[in-house]
Formats: C-alpha cells, sequence, structure tokens
C-alpha cells in the first residue's frame, strides 16, 4: 500500500478555454497536454523517494475528444485514473456544468489508497524534492506557497535540468501567493474523512475561495499550520472569472461518491 495519495482532477477542455502564452511574444496556444506533461514529469521526480500513488480523476471526459487516460505520459506504474462519466457529472452538477473541480477531488480522496492524502493540480511544475518527513505530519495541515512563471518553461520539457534553472531564475517568476489557488493541501486520511473531503457549494457559480476555506476547516478541528521550506511552481495562464462568497457549503455523508463503481485504469 502507498503510503501517500497524490490527487487531481480535470477533464481534456484546455481548462474551460484556450490558454495562451503571455507577454512581449505574440499569443499563442499552451497545450493543456503539454502543460501536463511537463507537471508529471516533475512529479515523479520530486516524489521518487517517496511510496505515492497519483489518483487523477477524469470527469465528464469530453465527447468527441482524446481522453486524458490516452495520453502517454499517464501510463504509469503509480498512476491510477478515476473516469466521472457525463451521466454521474449532470447528475452531481444539476446540469449547470461541465467540471467542478473539488467533487472531482473528492472522488479521488475517497478511493486513496496513502496514509496520507495531498489534494493538488495537474499544471504544478515540483521543482524540489519533497521530503519524506511529510508522512509525519498526520496532526497537520500542510501548505506550500507558490511561484508562477512564463509559459516559456514548456519548452523545455526533455530537459530538467533547464526547467529547474528555469523556475528559479528571478527573471522568470511572475508573482507568488501562498495556497490561494489549492495546489498543496496535505492531511492525513483519517482528518480528511474527518472533514468529508473539500466542501463543495450548492450554488455552483461560487467556487472562489474553498481551498483557502479547507485549510481553515482543518484548523477548526484542531490541525496545526505547517508551510513547507521550499515553494512550488505554476505555469502562467489567465485566470477563470469565479464569483466570490461561498453560498451554502455541502459536505454530505456520500461525499466522493462511494456508491459509484467508476472505471479505473491503471499505469
Amino acid at each position: 500500500m502507498p503510503k501517500l495519495s497524490i490527487v487531481m482532477a480535470a477533464r481534456n477542455d484546455n481548462y474551460g478555454g484556450e490558454v495562451y502564452r503571455e507577454g512581449p511574444e505574440p499569443a499563442v496556444p499552451t497545450p493543456q497536454k503539454d502543460r501536463m506533461r511537463l507537471s508529471f514529469k516533475t512529479l515523479h521526480e520530486a516524489f521518487k523517494g517517496i511510496d505515492y500513488e497519483v489518483i487523477f480523476v477524469e470527469w465528464n471526459p469530453v465527447e468527441g475528444k482524446e481522453k486524458i487516460s490516452e495520453w502517454d505520459f499517464m501510463q504509469h506504474p503509480n498512476v491510477r485514473i478515476i473516469e466521472v462519466p457525463k451521466g454521474v457529472s449532470d447528475q452531481v452538477l444539476h446540469g449547470e456544468k461541465d467540471f467542478h473541480e473539488m467533487h472531482a477531488k473528492n472522488v479521488g480522496i475517497r478511493r486513496a489508497k496513502g496514509e496520507m492524502i495531498l489534494g493538488t493540480n495537474p499544471d504544478v511544475l515540483w521543482i524540489h524534492p519533497i521530503p519524506v518527513s511529510i508522512l509525519d505530519l498526520k496532526n497537520f495541515v500542510t501548505v506550500s506557497w507558490r511561484w508562477t512563471v512564463y509559459h516559456q518553461v514548456l519548452d523545455y520539457v526533455d530537459n530538467l535540468y533547464t526547467v529547474t534553472g528555469f523556475c528559479l531564475d528571478s527573471n522568470n517568476r511572475i508573482d507568488h501567493d501562498r495556497n490561494s489557488n489549492g495546489d498543496f493541501t496535505l492531511m492525513s486520511t483519517e482528518n480528511w474523512n474527518r472533514l468529508r473531503g473539500y466542501s463543495c457549494p450548492n450554488d455552483l457559480g461560487k467556487i472562489a475561495g474553498l481551498d483557502m476555506l479547507q485549510v481553515e476547516r482543518a484548523r477548526n478541528i484542531g490541525l496545526r499550520l505547517w508551510e513547507l521550506p521550499e515553494p512550488i511552481y505554476h505555469v502562467r495562464h489567465p485566470g477563470r472569472k469565479l464569483d466570490s462568497g461561498f453560498g451554502i457549503i455541502e459536505t454530505r455523508e456520500d461525499w466522493g461518491l462511494p456508491s459509484y463503481n467508476f472505471k479505473e485504469l491503471c499505469g
């Protein structure tokens, strides 16, 4: 059994629309596949000192497009892919949305096998090795601060040494924040279950800030806050417009849809 489960979710829709390079050069598309390829490549390198699994939830695959589960870099012995079909998505999201990150991640969290669970996203760049000591942080909610870097880092997907140098060069870093986008939230499996996973809003338009709410929920049950000493990195992309506020928060007993027997693929 793995010690750590790394949970993330997406669908092949380029984050809800085309994502373009920004800067002095002409805007050109940056395919989601390229961003995820580099993310996964750095992940496997950064976590190689830990017994881990990656649980990737492909929520409501886009009809007529290649599934993320078919991409070559997803075929890895540490990767489990769980597919949530359109019919279930329409039922859970009431037909209002095609994808909801927290509902999708809860599916993965509910099926994780590790003693610790890390909620993250598939556009993070893991430049610094993750210490095995994170497995001992069972009484903490652990977060990481994050640097955002320019899209040109994708040009170096075949050379992780160059990727590392690019991210560490202050000329290539745009801004930093402290876990405001949910890219690193680590807790024990026991504590994720106590919280019933991520909170999910009844009002699907009000989804901004749920990651930071999760940290506060963890602290409210007595967990101490811990921050990794080294940052993670993130490839720049235009942000989605999100409504503020939370609406009515659901933490139902059936969080993560445990009664469904979803299709699962292993790399």
